[in-house]
């Protein structure tokens, strides 16, 4: 209930002056802490720009993250140093005496959320050029070891509708959206456009989505994060359709075509600071 009531409290900042406080680095050892339940692995690839800009001003980065994509990416450790700052985010509240800084996405500046986390450390003047040379990084990490050779035979559309989202927060509200989904993908359909439908294992057994769809390719459950990389730069690539997802975040820095529908509880009314920090989450529009 304590963790309840200070995840709201998180959120309700929102309404206050942005965060813009330059946090105060002390030490050469940086240690990102993203071991959290709160951390998705589209919030992990929200730091990969703080850690990359790290790394390029000649700190010590180390980084806990449990999908192992910081850690692949940039080809640091795990464990962290001697003396490091620790920087994270989590909304539990005992967690919170482990970090130097713990990072609120909603009392960032009305920004995308990646620059405002940049920023926060390092130069402002650094973060177009850290995302330019991210984009290569990233790339080369795309390998269709376990994708069938048809999959990607002829244009194809990649829809990620993300079933299992977070029931409390800034997330979609799936329902809302199915038909005007259905539509979109019929309407790909129709212009020739193979569909590939990806998400966790658990999506499979959901009735929300997958039902009733003309999907060509169902790969939900057996996709990993760097194949979707090799998808989504593919020649036959044509568009990513879906929410506020990690493989939409992934589209944005791939600088990839992407729809993302955005119907949850609270920004059906295009509040400004939610457009602002999430749609995108590393590029003004």
């Amino acid at each position: 209930m304590i963790n309840f009531f200070f995840k709201l409290r998180n959120y309700l900042k929102i309404f206050k002056t942005p965060d813009t406080q330059k946090g105060n680095i002390k030490s050469k050892n940086i240690h990102i802490d993203l071991s959290c339940e709160t951390n998705h692995l589209g919030d992990t690839l929200i730091f990969t720009p703080l850690v990359f800009g790290l790394i390029d001003q000649k700190f010590n980065v180390t980084a806990n993250d449990p999908y192992g994509l910081i850690n692949k990416i940039f080809k640091i450790k795990k464990k962290p140093q001697r003396n490091s700052l620790k920087i994270g985010r989590s909304n539990k509240f005992a967690n919170h005496k482990k970090l130097d800084f713990n990072i609120n996405f909603y009392s960032m500046p009305n920004e995308p959320i990646a620059k405002g986390l940049f920023k926060k450390f390092l130069e402002e003047s650094e973060y177009s050029n850290t995302i330019r040379r991210l984009k290569g990084l990233i790339s080369e990490l795309g390998d269709c070891q376990n994708l069938k050779p048809e999959i990607t035979q002829g244009k194809f559309v990649i829809f990620a509708p993300e079933i299992n989202s977070r029931k409390f927060g800034f997330y979609p509200s799936q329902k809302s959206t199915r038909t005007e989904i259905k539509k979109q993908i019929l309407s790909m359909k129709k212009e020739g456009y193979k569909i590939i439908l990806i998400g966790s294992s658990k999506d499979k057994y959901s009735e929300k989505f997958g039902t009733n769809m003309p999907v060509d390719y169902d790969l939900r459950g057996e996709t990993k994060w760097h194949e979707l990389i090799y998808l989504i730069n593919h020649e036959n690539f044509h568009m990513l359709i879906t929410f506020d997802t990690f493989p939409y975040h992934l589209a944005c820095i791939l600088n990839a075509e992407n729809m993302v529908f955005s119907r949850s509880w609270i920004n059906q009314s295009e509040y400004f600071w939610i457009k602002g920090r999430f749609i995108p989450a590393f590029i003004d529009r």
